[in-house]
């Protein structure tokens, strides 16, 4: 079905690991061509997405971070030529929320295995996110976890940026309008979510419900950092508590503060508060599993069973 494959790399992102080789022997053995472009700077990947469709290749898989798989869907916005997401960052969460292996040569084989499924994006001042946007403490905690603490510890750098951004957390007011109701409270987190998963190894989701394919975002403002913690260990024991995180759902969402507030989005800078945040509903077409009812008849019994469905606003780790 995919026989004229792009891919589209970040080498800065992640940890160093064997790429070509991997990707080559996939692809060989189902019969594809493929090339690769490799981005320097931002905005390549979208460019690089923009460019691939207007050549008529049939999938562009796109190997990175959070930050990269949302520029390449930033290209892909409108189109029907789908991605593939391949885990290459340092946390992958985009890739935990679409049950994509950790292992790069098993992500690529499962090209060959999933279908089309249209997600939506959030966007804020023309510029897309596929995961989530947040202010307060979190944002704090991606300033603070830089390139260079990346590559040095890996997955480790968050923790470490964590505790570095608790020594700056504050509690914030925010003002909220949400599809034209407006909401003033204080909390040191506010996260604007179009997908379920919290962390890629965890199988912590911010609550039943949310899905990048209801045309919706839901909107969480923790009361404290205890309780924005508490809310990821209450997910993963797969309680009902809220914890003190305050949710609500809508599409259109402008957040203000007294004093601006650095907001970030998918592991990248997109400004300060104030901000509007919209949804685009199935705006990009991303490889999915395919529904567990669809395996052929004669398929084996068990092996159905195995098959999970694509994202149908259910937490992940059931």
């Amino acid at each position: 079905m995919y026989k004229r494959i792009q891919v589209i790399a970040n080498p800065a992102a992640g940890q160093p690991e064997p790429v070509l080789q991997p990707l080559n022997a996939v692809f060989q053995e189902h019969g594809a061509e493929w090339d690769i472009n490799v981005t320097q700077k931002a905005g390549d990947a979208t460019r690089f997405a923009q460019e691939a469709v207007e050549r008529g290749v049939d999938l562009i898989a796109a190997y990175g971070g959070d930050g990269t798989i949302m520029e390449v869907a930033s290209g892909l916005v409108g189109k029907q030529t789908p991605m593939m997401i391949l885990p290459g960052g340092t946390n992958n969460v985009l890739a935990a929320e679409f049950q994509i292996p950790q292992s790069l040569p098993q992500a690529a084989a499962q090209i060959f295995d999933r279908i089309p499924c249209p997600v939506d994006l959030g966007k804020i001042r023309d510029r897309y996110f596929m995961l989530r946007a947040e202010i307060g403490l979190i944002a704090e905690m991606n300033t603070e976890t830089t390139r260079e603490l990346k590559d040095q510890m890996g997955r480790f750098a968050y923790p470490v940026g964590m505790i570095r951004a608790l020594t700056k957390a504050q509690r914030v007011q925010y003002k909220m309008t949400i599809d034209g109701q407006t909401v003033e409270l204080e909390g040191i987190d506010c996260f604007v979510v179009n997908a379920s998963r919290i962390h890629s190894i965890m199988g912590a989701t911010f609550a039943d419900g949310v899905s990048s394919t209801d045309g919706m975002l839901d909107v969480f403002i923790s009361n404290s950092n205890v309780n924005t913690a508490l809310l990821a260990v209450s997910r993963i024991l797969q309680l009902e508590e809220n914890w003190g995180v305050d949710h609500w759902q809508g599409r259109n969402i402008t957040i203000e503060t007294a004093v601006p507030r650095k907001v970030w989005c998918d592991g990248e800078d997109f400004g300060d508060t104030p901000v509007t945040v919209t949804v685009e509903p199935g705006a990009v077409n991303v490889l999915c599993l395919p529904p567990a009812d669809s395996a052929p008849d004669n398929a084996d019994p068990e092996a159905k069973e195995e098959i999970p469905a694509p994202p149908d606003g259910k937490p992940m780790n059931q």
